[in-house]
């Protein structure tokens, strides 16, 4: 598995950040990576661990569906770095994926794992992937702009189907998962990453508040924001003690999948109070 990243002292975010400021003196920060955006409950629970014990007591939500620690003393890499490898939280491959689509989370997070297998020396780490719904009524906070090689899953015919884009020019079509992995890693084999920076969603364009578009009746994805990208480490602990699918989206909100209404309605009343902001409008996000 790759390593965290580390920034050292005085350097900016490698990624793009929604909060994150230059280090202190003799202080740096780490930056993992959740493949696809889903967040298991035991990563909530390291990452929170890792921010109180380690950091400076928060998780930074800054995009690319990364959270970065800082205030980290120097010579704490190597424990941090241990920490995290009870995780599948990496860094050195960026896949995204379109956080209202299931089968587009799953399939990114077998491409990281298929790239920190195979990738490794092949594909530049810098290189962003992206897995997308051909309908882009599946697409709401996913960023396509800042994607170097997409994986568009096709899912409405009797056989579902995944197109390899480059540069919006497609390499190869494939009929079944593995060899959608082989191709998107194929793809990306001596491409140079663009760099692309994400661009800004606002309002609807967000998945944040009660979202029951698209899912079976009586059942919600409830997506919250928070405040500059900041969450508490206790805070995100309780992400952890729900125990609920949950996923970091490409701009740095937090989902809780497939949940009964009732159910929804009960941890919205719990986590607003708390700093999660479910209003795509509001002032605070």
């Amino acid at each position: 598995m790759a390593p965290v990243f580390i920034r050292q002292p005085g350097e900016g975010s490698s990624v793009t950040s929604l909060s994150s400021p230059a280090q202190e003196a003799d202080k740096i920060s780490v930056c993992v990576h959740a493949p696809g955006g889903v967040m298991a409950p035991e990563d909530w629970s390291i990452v929170s661990e890792v921010a109180r014990r380690y950091g400076d007591g928060d998780v930074h939500l800054v995009g690319h569906s990364c959270l970065e620690i800082h205030g980290i003393a120097s010579g704490s890499e190597e424990d941090v770095e241990a920490t995290f490898r009870q995780t599948e939280l990496i860094r050195e491959h960026l896949v995204l994926a379109a956080p209202l689509f299931e089968p587009a989370r799953s399939l990114a997070h077998r491409l990281s794992l298929r790239l920190e297998s195979t990738g490794q020396g092949l594909v530049a780490p810098d290189v962003v992937f992206g897995v997308l719904p051909a309908n882009p009524e599946f697409s709401r906070g996913m960023d396509t702009d800042a994607v170097d090689v997409a994986v568009v899953l096709d899912c409405s015919g009797p056989q579902p189907t995944a197109r390899v884009l480059v540069d919006d020019r497609e390499t190869g079509t494939a009929v079944d998962d593995e060899s959608a992995l082989d191709l998107a890693v194929e793809a990306a084999r001596s491409l140079q990453p663009a760099g692309r920076a994400l661009t800004t969603t606002i309002g609807a364009d967000r998945p944040i508040g009660w979202i029951a578009e698209h899912h079976s009746p009586g059942t919600v994805t409830l997506g919250a924001g928070v405040h500059r990208g900041i969450l508490a480490a206790e805070h995100a602990e309780l992400l952890g003690v729900v125990g609920l699918p949950t996923s970091v989206t490409p701009h740095g909100d937090v989902l809780i999948h497939d949940l009964p209404e009732a159910d929804a309605d009960v941890i919205l009343r719990v986590l607003a109070p708390r700093g999660f902001i479910f209003d795509a409008n509001s002032d605070l996000l």
